[in-house]
């Protein structure tokens, strides 16, 4: 008996050992996969004005307690999550007993720390919530470097005080299986009805489903899938709303150090009058998208710069009264400059290091269903570039014919005419006569053709420089006013006024304009007043 009882005592010494020895493990496993994890969401969230750092982590023998922090940049995120923390209760496996009994390395519970909050960022989630928490989170890391999280987001009623807006969500909830070691995994994001109201509409989204996949490409999203059915706003005033079903479908990869993929974007079941209470005559939209030969590289270059541009352009928005001193004046100058220079390194990123001639592809299929026929565009190009790296000084000085050997591919355009509303028609009246647009069996099509120093419309060659005068009437320029035959005196008032009907009634009257000027101004006048 004695000797059963050492043996007794011996074993739980050593499975004690063991489960000690296991936790200080997990422990240290535990920290090393959230710095990762981290240093990860960062790279994704980089261009986006948002990043994460961990303010503290103190690791015990069986569990730990850190804080995270939130750094927002965005200007519309700023002052409500900047500097916003999280507090995480972490216990260490091996054995985990949060929410029954489980094997891994770590159990998280994940609550937003309210009083690092803005003053008015905390008051306005405090009375959103009710005092509830406004978010919490559940995470399990398995020994298989899984990361199972589960987040829930409580129900908020809200009121702005400035304009008496009012938000209402009945919460959502998310879920997530990604792996730390592949970083990927699958991810699902539900949320309950949505409502937004003020003084002129109502926008109300009775759900929104999410299911996807996170992936080691650019933004960290691999593809999803996105319903929002029955969207509906209500215009004040009015007493039936405007409702569509709204789904997206995007489909993303890295390839040679370039993405490619495709989306879908579709508004079907529309249904519902515009502000002069006629029915919307389009049913359903539809559009469709691949592309292919952008460099990631330069994709993320253009994220970071972006966010420079958003941060610029708020402390752009100042109050008027403060840029008439000059101090004021003077900033907001060295301000337009820094942000004219970014424009131009952005010009240069997309030109010089997103696009690889002869690789960069786009593919874009549009499809309108109207109450009356339907419309189709469908353009399908290839960057070709140039032989020497483009400046935004370059672009300034091409022409017609320099723009045209950039890219190669088709643009195809068809439409019903009886779906088309009588003044679009009337608008193509010039083009149609330029046979620069084709009418048979009821419709209108138009075929574009680039091929490089050339390109074909309809089946017939053309100059690059030559087709804006097919779709509109060409101004002659001022070197060219003797051909015009326009007395000097209405030439004058022209430059100046426009083509008016008082102009245009004098030029009728007049027996020294030739028939083709008046015809060609009796179009640019129609058109114009089409327009407007």
């Amino acid at each position: 008996m004695k000797k059963l009882g050492v043996v007794i005592a011996t074993l739980l010494a050593v499975g004690a050992a063991a489960w000690l020895g296991g936790s200080w493990w997990v422990g240290k496993e535990t920290e090393r996969i959230v710095r990762a994890q981290i240093e990860q969401a960062n790279q994704h969230s980089a261009g986006r004005g948002v990043s994460q750092e961990l303010v503290s982590y103190d690791r015990s023998l069986l569990g730990a307690k850190a804080v995270t922090r939130m750094s927002v940049t965005d200007p519309l995120l700023a002052s409500w999550l900047d500097q916003a923390q999280f507090s995480h209760q972490i216990k260490h496996g091996p054995l985990l007993l949060a929410d029954g009994v489980s094997f891994g390395v770590s159990h998280w519970s994940t609550r937003l720390d309210m009083a690092s909050l803005p003053t008015a960022s905390k008051t306005f989630v405090e009375q959103a919530f009710a005092g509830k928490e406004p978010f919490t989170a559940e995470t399990k890391i398995g020994f298989d470097k899984i990361i199972h999280t589960t987040a829930n987001f409580s129900p908020m009623d809200a009121r702005l005080e400035a304009d008496g807006t009012t938000l209402k969500w009945a919460g959502a909830n998310f879920t997530g299986d990604i792996s730390a070691t592949e970083k990927s995994g699958p991810f699902s994001f539900k949320a309950n009805k949505f409502e937004l109201r003020d003084a002129n509409a109502s926008f109300t989204l009775p759900s929104l489903d999410i299911q996807g996949r996170m992936g080691p490409v650019a933004g960290g999203l691999e593809n999803f899938t996105m319903k929002l059915p029955t969207l509906s706003m209500l215009v004040a005033g009015e007493t039936q709303p405007i409702t569509m079903d709204l789904s997206v479908d995007s489909v993303l990869s890295e390839q040679n150090g370039a993405v490619q993929g495709k989306a879908s974007f579709q508004i079907a079941n529309i249904q519902g009058n515009n502000q002069q209470g006629v029915a919307i005559p389009v049913k359903q939209v539809d559009v469709k998208v691949d592309y292919a030969g952008f460099k990631l590289e330069g994709l993320k270059e253009i994220q970071a710069l972006q966010a420079k541009l958003q941060a610029l352009q708020e402390q752009m928005q100042v109050d008027e009264a403060a840029t008439e001193l000059p101090e004021g004046q003077k900033q907001q100058q060295q301000l337009a400059q820094q942000a004219q220079q970014l424009t131009e390194e952005l010009l240069d990123l997309v030109l010089n290091k997103v696009l690889q001639a002869g690789l960069s592809k786009l593919r874009y299929d549009l499809s309108l269903s109207l109450d009356k026929g339907k419309v189709t565009g469908l353009a399908d190009l290839t960057y070709v570039g140039s032989q020497q790296p483009l400046k935004l000084n370059d672009l300034m000085l091409y022409g017609p014919q320099d723009w045209g050997r950039l890219v190669t591919g088709s643009i195809d355009l068809s439409a019903d005419k009886a779906a088309l509303p009588a003044d679009v028609s009337l608008l193509m009246g010039y083009a149609l006569e330029q046979k620069a647009i084709l009418e048979a069996n009821n419709q209108y099509t138009l075929q574009l053709k680039l091929l490089g120093e050339t390109a074909e419309l309809n089946g017939s060659p053309i100059g690059f420089a030559e087709l804006p005068s097919k779709f509109f009437p060409q101004m002659p320029s001022l070197s060219e006013e003797a051909s015009l035959g326009l007395p000097p005196d209405l030439m004058q008032q022209i430059e100046e006024q426009g083509i008016t009907p008082e102009i245009m009634q004098q030029l009728e009257e007049s027996d020294d304009v030739p028939k083709e000027t008046l015809e060609m101004l009796k179009q640019l006048q129609q058109m114009n007043s089409q327009v407007q």
